[in-house]
């Protein structure tokens, strides 16, 4: 699949020709669909301001953190989400269409592909949907990108979703330690040695094979 795919994907305006992978867990039962965020998607009634409370909710989980708003978070997804050729978001619903989180890939290229902004809005519906909406997608990277890692980062004080990356099969291959910046409305983390102050806490990168992940997920092609 080519980048340009990416984009193909996300200008499209049509609900019933969307890019979507079916979520499953090991038995085939469905759990819902993970659907590409594309400009259809993006238009649909309260999705922005979804995002937001999601976004503030989860602060502190981010290297950026701030007071996020729905005319800031509408640009994101213009200018970030649709744009980027090398990124797709997608949107996490429950087989009754309520939307739970989302899960994205970014920084896609031959070597790799990188998973990100992972988060759970909402606690109703399966108690592992996340656990299985990243189980989805990363055999669809693995399929469908043929990358032969796929690569995360996450703050080290983030323990939940540490505990979540570990029981996928990840592996911590890098640890950096963090600065802080302060910022009018915002702080900033960043892992350059000569700017800021010690934050107390560290950078990870965690990867997982795609030679790894068959093997523990072997499920997950076979329920396509």
């Amino acid at each position: 699949m080519m980048l340009s795919d990416m984009l193909l994907f996300k200008n499209n305006a049509d609900p019933s020709t969307r890019l979507a992978v079916a979520i499953r867990d090991e038995t085939g039962r469905l759990l819902g669909e993970l659907q590409c965020l594309d400009k259809a998607l993006a238009s649909e009634t309260g999705l922005v301001e979804e995002l937001t409370d999601w976004r503030n909710a989860a602060g502190t989980s981010f290297l950026t953190q701030f007071e996020a708003r729905p005319d800031r978070t509408a640009t994101w997804l213009r200018n970030v989400v649709l744009a980027a050729p090398d990124r797709i978001l997608f949107i996490v619903r429950s087989t009754g269409g309520e939307r739970i989180g989302h899960i994205g890939i970014s920084n896609i290229s031959d070597e790799k592909a990188e998973i990100d902004n992972v988060m759970r809005g909402r606690l109703s519906g399966e108690r592992r949907m996340m656990f299985y909406s990243s189980v989805a997608l990363i055999a669809w990277i693995f399929e469908t990108l043929r990358v032969p890692v796929t690569q995360l980062h996450v703050l080290s004080l983030n323990t939940g979703a540490i505990r979540l990356y570990d029981r996928l099969g990840f592996e911590e291959v890098e640890r950096t330690p963090l600065r802080r910046i302060d910022e009018p409305d915002m702080i900033r983390y960043t892992t350059q040695t000569d700017h800021g102050s010690a934050a107390g806490f560290d950078y990870l990168r965690m990867e997982i094979s795609a030679e790894r992940f068959r093997r523990l997920y072997p499920w997950a092609y076979a329920t396509g």
